[in-house]
C-alpha cells in the first residue's frame, strides 16, 4: 500500500461468480490494474480455493449462484478465523439482497450491471479499508508488544485487588502460569504465607485510597524459589472497559538484595529505574486503552516531571517554522503553569528548535541567560526535550522543566526520549481508528457519502421529522447525458466530471443537509425541516450553479432532479422511490428541471 493511500497493485483477488460473461468482465477490470485473478464457478469452489493455503487479498462474490449462494460464503468467511478479514464486495442483480448482503458480512455492495471503471474503484477502496483495518489491528499488536517488552513485571489491576493482566516477564519472575494469575485476587499465590496478611492489608488500603507507591517485597516463585523485588503502584487516569484501575511493576532485585553494600551503593538507580517503568507502564497501558491522544498527552507531561522530580512537564506541536503548539502540560506551581493551546517559540537555539533542527533529544542548562516558563523566570536551572515522530514525521516534543542546577540527570536525554516514542504510538493509533468509520461511510470516486451512509442518515431524519413534526424532503438528482461524456472523452474524464459535480453539489447544501452519490451518475441530496417546495427552490438554485460553469473538455452539463415529502405512511424506501419516480417524469420531460408533483 503506497503512503499516500493508494491501493496496491499485485493483489490476489478471488472471484466466486457462475456467469462466464460477467466473470471475464471482471477479470478483465482487475488484470488491468495489476491484480492477480482467480475464477471460482460457485459458492463451493470459492470457500475450497480460501482455504487451500493460497487465501485471497479481496473477495468477489455473486448473490446467487447454484449450491452455496454469496450471502452463505459471506457468513462462512466471517465465522472462519483465518478468513475474518477478508475484505468482500457483493454482486447483487437489485437492491433487493443489499440488506442481507451486509448483514452477512459483506464490506460493500455493488448492483449488475456495472461499469469496470467503478468496479476497479470500489476495489480499491476495499483494499484501502482493509489496510486501514490491519494497520489498526497492527497498532493494538505493537502496544501489546510495547508492555510485553517492559524488563519488569506489569500487572493491571481492577479496584478489588483481581489481576486483569500480567506481562510475559511477571510470569517468568513468579513461575505461575499466566492462568494461573489472572483473575486471581489477593493473596496472591506468589506471596509468603507469613507476609500474606500484612501484604493484603497494605495493598486494600492503596487500592481504597488511590495512593501510588512503591514498597520492597518478598516473592515466592512456584518452584519455591525466594526472589526480592521492588513494587510500584499508581492508579489509571484513563478508563477501561474491563474495570483496569491499577497498574503495578515489579523489578526483581534479588542479585544485589545479598551485597548489603552493593544494594546501598546501586539503591538509588534502581528505584529510578523502577519509576521510570512504573511510568512507561502506566502510559503504555493508556496507549493500549486507546483513549483520546489528549488524554495521553496530559498523562506524560505529568509522568515525565515526575520521573525527574522536576516542576513541570510538557508535549508540544510544532505549527509552523517558528512556533509549536503546547497539547499536553503539567506543573508543580501556578507561576509554572502554561495553558493547553500556548504558543511556544522554537528559534534554532531554543530547546523546542535544537529538537527540530537536528531530530533528536537536547538539553539546556539555564546557568547564566534565564529560562521564560509561564508567568515565573528560572534564572538558574535546566530542561530537556525528545522529539515525537508519527509515521517518520517529526510532529513535536516531549520534554521536562527544573528550576534548580543540576535538576536532571545526566541520562535524561535518553530517559525522555521514550516518551517521545509512546506519545508518537498514541497519534498513530487514534489516526488508525478515526479513518476506519470514515472510509465505511465514503464514495470511493467522490468523496461523498455512499448509498449505506445515507439510507442510515435518512433513517434517522425520518424519526427526528416524526418526533417534532417537522418537514422532511429528499431530492434525486442525475447527470443528463453522461453516457455521451465517456462515449466522446473516455471514462477517465468522466470520473473528472462527477468528481467537480460533486463538488460544487456539496458547495450548494446547508450544514444540515447530506449529499451523496447513490449511483453511477445518480445522487440523492437529504434536505431536514424542508417542505417540497423550498426542497424544489433549492434543486432549482443547483441546476443553475451546474450549468453556469462548463465542465472543461467535456463542456456545459445539465442535471434533472426529482423531489419528493415525507409523507405520514412514508418510510425511507418510499421516500426514495417517489424521489425518484419525479426524477423519471423530469427526464422524459426534456431534461434540464426540477419536478416535485
Amino acid at each position: 500500500m503506497g503512503g499516500d493511500g493508494t491501493a496496491p497493485v499485485g493483489v490476489r483477488v478471488l472471484v466466486a461468480e457462475d456467469s462466464g460473461l460477467a466473470a471475464a468482465v471482471i477479470r478483465d477490470a482487475l488484470l488491468a490494474d495489476g491484480h492477480e485473478v482467480e475464477v471460482a464457478p460457485d459458492g463451493d469452489a470459492a470457500l475450497a480455493r480460501l482455504r487451500d493455503g493460497r487465501p485471497a487479498d479481496l473477495l468477489i462474490t455473486d448473490g446467487e449462484m447454484p449450491g452455496l449462494g454469496g450471502l452463505a460464503v459471506c457468513r462462512a468467511v466471517r465465522r472462519d478465523p483465518a478468513l475474518r478479514h477478508l475484505p468482500v464486495i457483493f454482486l447483487t442483480a437489485g437492491e433487493g439482497m443489499v440488506v442481507d448482503a451486509l448483514d452477512a458480512g459483506a464490506d460493500d455492495h455493488l448492483p449488475k450491471p456495472f461499469r469496470p471503471e467503478e468496479l476497479r474503484a470500489r476495489v480499491r477502496a476495499a483494499l484501502r479499508l482493509a489496510r486501514h483495518r490491519a494497520d489498526a489491528e497492527a497498532e493494538r499488536d505493537l502496544s501489546h508488544a510495547l508492555v510485553e517488552s517492559l524488563q519488569d513485571g506489569l500487572l493491571v489491576l481492577a479496584r478489588d485487588g483481581r489481576i486483569l493482566r500480567v506481562n510475559e516477564r511477571m510470569v517468568a519472575l513468579t513461575g505461575f502460569a499466566r492462568e494461573d494469575l489472572v483473575g486471581r485476587r489477593p493473596p496472591y499465590p506468589f506471596w509468603p504465607r507469613e507476609d500474606a496478611g500484612a501484604y493484603g492489608d497494605r495493598l486494600a488500603a492503596a487500592l481504597r485510597d488511590g495512593a501510588a507507591g512503591e514498597a520492597d517485597r518478598t516473592y515466592v516463585r512456584a518452584d519455591g524459589e525466594r526472589r526480592f523485588v521492588i513494587v510500584s503502584l499508581a492508579a489509571l487516569d484513563l478508563a477501561s472497559a474491563d474495570g483496569a484501575a491499577f497498574v503495578s511493576t515489579v523489578k526483581d532485585v534479588t542479585t544485589r538484595h545479598g551485597a548489603e553494600e552493593e544494594l546501598r551503593r546501586s539503591e538509588a538507580v534502581a528505584r529510578a529505574l523502577a519509576r521510570e517503568q512504573a511510568a512507561l507502564g502506566r502510559v503504555a497501558a493508556a496507549v493500549a486503552e486507546a483513549g483520546p491522544p489528549e488524554r495521553v498527552f496530559d498523562l506524560v507531561a505529568r509522568e515525565v516531571a515526575g520521573l525527574f522530580g522536576v516542576e513541570a512537564g510538557g508535549v508540544a506541536r510544532f505549527a509552523d517554522d517558528e512556533t509549536a503548539i503546547l497539547v499536553g502540560s503539567w506543573a508543580s506551581t501556578d507561576a509554572m503553569r502554561l495553558p493547553t493551546g500556548a504558543v511556544l517559540p522554537t528559534s534554532d537555539d531554543s530547546l523546542s528548535g535544537r529538537v527540530r533542527r537536528d531530530g533528536r533529544p537536547a538539553r539546556q542548562d539555564a546557568v547564566r541567560a534565564g529560562l521564560r516558563y509561564g508567568s515565573g523566570h528560572v534564572d538558574r536551572g535546566s530542561a530537556v526535550a525528545a522529539p515525537v515522530s508519527v509515521d517518520g514525521e517529526l510532529w513535536g516534543t516531549v520534554g521536562a522543566l527544573s528550576t534548580r542546577p543540576g535538576g536532571l540527570p545526566e541520562d535524561a536525554e535518553r530517559r525522555v526520549g521514550k516518551f517521545g516514542n509512546l506519545v508518537g504510538l498514541a497519534i498513530a493509533s487514534a489516526a488508525a481508528r478515526e479513518e476506519l468509520p470514515r472510509l465505511a461511510e465514503t464514495d470511493a470516486l467522490t468523496g461523498l457519502a455512499n448509498r449505506r451512509a445515507f439510507e442510515a442518515r435518512l433513517e434517522a431524519e425520518i424519526l427526528r421529522a416524526r418526533d417534532g413534526g417537522a418537514p422532511l424532503s429528499v431530492v434525486v438528482l442525475d447527470l443528463d447525458h453522461f453516457k455521451e461524456v465517456n462515449d466522446r472523452h473516455g471514462h477517465e474524464e468522466g470520473d473528472r466530471t462527477l468528481r467537480t459535480l460533486a463538488a460544487r453539489m456539496r458547495s450548494a447544501t446547508r450544514a444540515s443537509d447530506v449529499i451523496a452519490r447513490i449511483g453511477g451518475e445518480e445522487f440523492a441530496w437529504l434536505l431536514p425541516a424542508t417542505g417540497v417546495e423550498g426542497a424544489r427552490a433549492l434543486a432549482d438554485r443547483l441546476r443553475g450553479i451546474i450549468a453556469a460553469e462548463p465542465f472543461g473538455v467535456a463542456g456545459t452539463r445539465t442535471i434533472s432532479g426529482g423531489v419528493a415529502e415525507l409523507g405520514p405512511t412514508d418510510d425511507g424506501a418510499a421516500l426514495l422511490r417517489a424521489a425518484d419516480a419525479r426524477l423519471y417524469t423530469a427526464k422524459s420531460s426534456g431534461r434540464d428541471r426540477v419536478v416535485s408533483v
